[in-house]
């Protein structure tokens, strides 16, 4: 069983890279990204969206032509993905990634889980997606130009029939983040604390 996760170490900056991925059993097109600037001086251009199903996805095409013309630097997608990525043993899911791979495979591909995404555990989610926190992709933070990103879980709080253990580490892991990002010499290079998940906190 091959690891689906390969992460590319010491990339040039402003660089552009062509890549496939596969094995002896085959490989996929070949794709592209170019590697972001370094330091802080500079402003992302971000897309951020949620609730987009693969059988309501109109914005879709527009997402696509937007990457080939190179108009973002991330795109963040804050939950509910396919509806539901589980349907027909996965293959709802598969059709989604299927769906998203002329984005994802060309830009940075961010994404929070959504209450869609409950089922099993939220299994399909974490399953089909790696954030830059290895060990759980429900919470995970990224610094990119002037800004620290926190991606976090809005849905740990509705579904306690799973336990309250996620809620926990969490919290933990969310002080001690925000503990980081806001020492005097972080902040000074990102004044900017960006938090994103799936349910708004205020809502007019």
């Amino acid at each position: 069983q091959c690891d689906p996760v390969y992460v590319l170490n010491k990339l040039l900056p402003k660089t552009h890279y062509m890549y496939h991925c596969g094995s002896d059993l085959g490989w996929s097109p070949v794709f592209y990204f170019n590697s972001l600037p370094v330091g802080t001086d500079w402003s992302p251009r971000l897309a951020v969206y949620g609730d987009m199903g693969n059988e309501n996805a109109q914005s879709l095409p527009r997402l696509q032509e937007e990457t080939i013309k190179a108009h973002f630097d991330m795109f963040l997608h804050v939950g509910d993905f396919a509806y539901d990525m589980y349907q027909e043993n996965g293959e709802i899911g598969n059709e989604f990634m299927r769906q998203i791979e002329p984005i994802a495979a060309y830009v940075p591909y961010m994404v929070a889980v959504g209450n869609h995404e409950e089922r099993y555990n939220f299994s399909h989610y974490s399953e089909r997606f790696s954030m830059p926190r290895t060990k759980d992709n429900m919470f995970y933070s990224f610094n990119l130009g002037p800004a620290h990103f926190i991606g976090f879980s809005t849905e740990a709080y509705y579904f306690l029939q799973y336990g309250i253990k996620q809620v926990v580490l969490q919290y933990q892991w969310l002080e001690d983040d925000l503990k980081e990002a806001t020492k005097p010499e972080n902040r000074a290079k990102r004044p900017w604390i960006i938090t994103f998940g799936h349910r708004p906190m205020y809502c007019s």
